[in-house]
């Protein structure tokens, strides 16, 4: 739940907002399994003989909840970086509808290939290439964008790596 809360700036309102959840749990779960086994087992025991948590664990768990959770200026940030965003696309999709609707099929629906090449009713080659086109005609209007969500910008920000 706190991962929900954390990306809670990222539901736009539309769809199921259940379905947006069960996609966050999802994908914690896959990155917990992932993990899991890329891991060595823990020598130390997580909890002492009464049951609590150990002081390292403990230690952990804050240190990690503190790294991981928005503050309100990171939160303000993550907001400013969504607008210029959404501006920077609704100039794109001003200038090349074709191209932005191609990119939301890809973005936003998960389209693959073959779907968008049957959309566009076009071969494997030149869907590939007008995706690249699409791509490519999208870089200069969001170069705002690029430059609050650098990666030396986005720590500075939030205080956390991004």
């Amino acid at each position: 739940m706190v991962k929900v809360w954390q990306r809670c700036t990222t539901f736009r309102g539309m769809g199921d907002p259940v379905a947006w959840i069960h996609q966050i749990v999802r994908h914690t779960l896959l990155d917990a399994l992932r993990q899991r086994k890329t891991q060595a087992p823990r020598e130390a025991p997580l909890h002492d003989d009464d049951g609590q948590l150990t002081q390292d664990v403990e230690a952990a768990v804050r240190e990690l909840s503190a790294s991981q959770v928005c503050t309100p200026d990171g939160m303000l940030a993550e907001h400013q970086v969504e607008a210029v965003f959404r501006r920077c696309f609704e100039q794109f999709a001003a200038a090349h509808p074709e191209h932005a609707m191609v990119l939301r099929w890809v973005v936003e629906d998960g389209l693959d290939n073959a779907a968008i090449e049957a959309l566009l009713e076009r071969s494997p080659g030149a869907t590939r290439e007008f995706i690249s086109q699409c791509r490519k005609k999208a870089r200069p209007f969001f170069s705002a964008w690029y430059a609050l969500v650098s990666p030396a910008q986005t720590q500075t920000r939030t205080g956390m790596p991004s």
